[in-house]
This record gives structure tokens, sequence and C-alpha cells, in this order.
């Protein structure tokens, strides 16, 4: 189950600096228009600026191009579930946007034999009995919503960092059915941008492409910030690595054992298992670990951490994002580590220059299950508007 959490409360005076988790860890021209079937050097980076905070609205969210022509989607990101959905006119039910803003699917439902539906959570009353059946999909999250639909594949127009603009094909989800059972009401997005390590990730299927290394991350601050796919934005140094552990929670990046330090001393909590949320606005220490940081201060303490326990978290600590601000959060699936380190993330990080002044580098139809890329205008080769949808 996603670990998602959206908890609204009063302003809070994070004070951090206090205590913090101590893990395992280590320091650290061309202008020619071309078609190749898939390049070894193209990989590459994507980044997409986020709007949100953590108080008042209590999420983030990145619009994202999909279908054709492109329709503007507003997606809350989550780093503790896989899956992407948007709100769907199948018709729907429980959707939180009018019917016009709602996704609406045209013959590209996946069916239910395609791999890809192996790597979600699919409906258990809901068996594969013949090839052509529709791939069903059902997602709950810890704070009570969840989200049941199909599985569809349609096109992403992304920019990436040298310069080329493609459209690749990707699955994803079209939620019909959404629910919120918990006390708050839901984000007012159009559905969940899911950036954890599973199989069914953007991340991972524009990996699987060629286009980019495995490598996720976000930067947010008090006024937004910015998301990554790939790693031709990191810092060379800096970084703070921990290793990921996949015991358990396989979709959700977390790392451990950690121990627990106040005011740099250990104060005798380790062991535990930290799950990186974005999907999270608080941090949620276990009842131990947070028993044992109440016990430090006496006194009037406001504290952005929660008591795990008491949300149906049991032994999980969440690190959430009123923890995260103003830090690069690197995720590196192909490493196995999580990283952070300083930054502002309120400028978006400087590209690859070397391929500026109208590089294009677009795929054929076919390879890689992409369309022709978009070129830039002052390209020799320029397409028609029947080129880009051939």
């Amino acid at each position: 189950m996603a670990v998602k959490k959206r908890i609204r409360i009063g302003f809070i005076a994070f004070l951090f600096l206090w205590f913090s988790a101590t893990f395992p860890r280590c320091f650290s021209a061309a202008n020619q228009f071309q078609t190749v079937k898939k390049p070894s050097n193209f990989e590459s980076s994507t980044v997409f600026p986020v709007q949100g905070n953590v108080y008042p609205l209590g999420y983030y969210s990145v619009s994202l191009k999909i279908g054709r022509p492109p329709k503007l989607f507003d997606l809350d990101i989550d780093s503790g579930s896989d899956l992407t959905w948007v709100q769907c006119d199948a018709p729907c039910t429980g959707c939180t946007r009018p019917r016009e803003g709602l996704y609406k699917p045209n013959n590209n439902l996946l069916h239910c034999v395609d791999p890809f539906c192996n790597a979600i959570e699919t409906l258990a009353n809901h068996p594969c009995d013949t090839p052509n059946d529709q791939c069903d999909y059902e997602v709950e999250y810890a704070d009570h919503g969840s989200s049941l639909g199909v599985v569809v594949k349609d096109y992403f127009p992304l920019k990436f960092t040298n310069g080329s603009l493609l459209v690749p094909h990707l699955a994803f989800g079209c939620g019909y059915d959404q629910k919120y059972d918990g006390a708050h009401a839901p984000p007012s997005t159009a559905g969940v941008l899911g950036l954890g390590n599973g199989k069914a990730s953007i991340v991972t299927q524009l990996s699987k492409l060629g286009l980019i290394r495995n490598v996720a991350g976000h930067c947010l601050s008090g006024k937004g910030g910015y998301i990554f796919f790939g790693d031709k934005v990191v810092p060379s140094t800096g970084i703070t690595w921990t290793p990921m552990s996949r015991n358990s929670y396989e979709k959700h990046y977390s790392s451990g054992p950690a121990e627990l330090h106040f005011n740099g001393k250990p104060i005798g909590v380790n062991g535990l298992e930290i799950v990186f949320d974005s999907g999270s606005s608080y941090t949620y220490f276990s009842s131990k670990a947070y028993e044992a940081v109440v016990n430090q201060k006496r006194g009037n303490v406001c504290l952005g951490v929660l008591n795990g326990s008491e949300v149906g978290l049991g032994s999980l600590s969440i690190i959430g994002d009123i923890s995260l601000l103003d830090k690069m959060v690197i995720y590196d699936n192909e490493k196995q580590q999580i990283g952070w380190v300083p930054e502002n993330c309120d400028r978006l990080p400087n590209v690859d220059r070397e391929f500026l002044n109208g590089f294009c580098q677009p795929f054929a139809q076919g390879n890689l299950h992409m369309m022709a890329a978009y070129c830039p205008a002052n390209m020799l080769h320029k397409e028609s508007s029947k080129d880009r949808y051939q």
C-alpha cells in the first residue's frame, strides 16, 4: 500500500536542527537532423517546475502534457508510490475536476496480458480471463484515499536538458473512481505522479527506452521547486549518500537501519526504517523514536514531526516535505542509493549547453514506441503537423 499522507494543520515552526537520523553514508554541436534507433549516448534529463508548499496547501504538484493534441494536467508528486494516474472521463465517480478537465481515453486501453499489467496492483476480483481484457488497477493510500481505473498508453511531450524534444508512449492509470475517506480534503489536482521505484513509474519506463538513467529527484522550497528525471542535473560533489533498503516496501524509497541523534548525540534509538516520501507534508516517527525526541526537550516546543503510530504507520518512520525543504534529494535506482545536498530550489538547475542552438534528435516512428520529435524552427528539416502525428 502506498504510504501517502496529507495532513493539514496550523503553521509549524520546524526545528529539525535539534535532531537528525544518522545513516551509513559516504560523500562524495550538434545541429544536424538525424534519425537513429537507440543512441547509446542519448541519456539526458528532463526537469519540471513544481508548484505548492507545505503550508497552507500541504502538497506539491507538477504540470504534464498528455495525449494528442497535448492537454495539460497538474499532478500531485509522490515518491511513495510508482503508478501515475489521472482523473478520467470514463465516466468518472468522485472526481474533483469538471468534465472538461478530465482525461478522455481513445481506444488506448492496455490489455491484461501486457507485462506492464503484472507490475501494478490489479484488482483481485478482475482476473485476466481473455487476452483482450483491459488491465485494471487499484491503488490505496494511507490517508484512506484510493483510485480505481484502467491502464492506458498515450504520448507525453517532453523537453530534455540536451535540447531534444521527444514524445514517448507511456503507460499510466485512467482513474474513473476516486474515494477520499480521510478527515482532510484531497488536493485539487488532476491525479498523482508516482516517482517511486516500481516498474510502473514513468521514470522506469523512460529508463527502459534509453532516454534517461533510472534516477529521479526533487528539490522543494516554500515557493515550489522542481523535480527531475535522469542524473544530468545531479551535482558531482557534495552529496551525502545512504544505501537504499529494499526489504519490504519495494515501491517506496527507504533507507536504514538508521540511528536517531539529538543535538549530535545518539539517544538510544536505532534500527529505524526510514521512508522518503514527497507525498507526505510532515515527518512521522515511530512511537519509540517520537517519545525519545519529546523526552529530550521539555517545555513548549513546535516540531514538524508527528507520532506515526497515531495514524497507523506502526514502526515505520517517514521523512516528509517539511524535512526535505531546500535540499536536492536524489533517488538513484541504478546504484541503489539515496542522496541529498543543500540547494537553492527556487532556481531551476543549469542544463547541458553543448547541444544549444536548435539541437533535435528525433526518433523514427515505431522505434522505442515514440512519435517523431518536435524540432526547433531553425532546423534544416522542418516537420509539418502531419509529420508529427503520423
